[in-house]
């Protein structure tokens, strides 16, 4: 037995027919009987009775109904729980990861004499020079470069 099985029985109980389930779950009814059939056989008797015009639960498909609707709503909170953990692990490498890069940027740009731009300020104008002055912070470094505004002189 497993969730898979315990959904089909919520299905049919729910549904009160075999070929509807099998819409709802997106099989085809003979797959659905077989189902049921095989958690029949795992638990030793009928878990509904069959009638011409759909299903009934016996007392054990009543029982096993709440207990399987129990069980989904557990597996399906420790499945999210254990989806959102290994998000969270992940975003949590990433963040590391790229704090180390800027941690490394900063470094080589403070080596190649450029404090301002380690720090993630602009350069000041008195450090800038030439006609095409550039202003880079460690966001843009080695992405984009844009020209710094320069003052005009009248």
């Amino acid at each position: 037995m497993d969730v898979k099985d315990l959904r089909f029985l919520v299905a049919v109980y729910e549904t009160g027919t075999f070929s509807r389930a099998s819409e709802c779950l997106g099989t085809v009814q003979s797959n659905v009987s077989a189902r049921i059939r095989a958690l029949e056989d795992a638990l030793g008797g009928a878990l509904f009775e069959r009638h011409y015009r759909g299903v009934v639960p016996t007392a054990k498909g009543q029982e096993l109904y709440a207990r399987a609707k129990d069980l989904i709503a557990t597996f399906e909170i420790t499945e999210r729980a254990v989806k959102v953990a290994v998000i969270r692990r992940e975003q949590s490498q990433t963040r590391q990861e790229l704090t180390t890069e800027l941690s490394d940027l900063s470094h080589t740009l403070a080596a190649t004499g450029c404090p301002a731009l380690a720090e993630g300020r602009p350069l000041p104008r008195d450090e800038m020079r030439g006609e095409a002055a550039m202003v880079v912070t460690p966001s843009q470094a080695g992405v984009r470069k844009r020209p710094a505004l320069r003052d005009t002189e009248p």
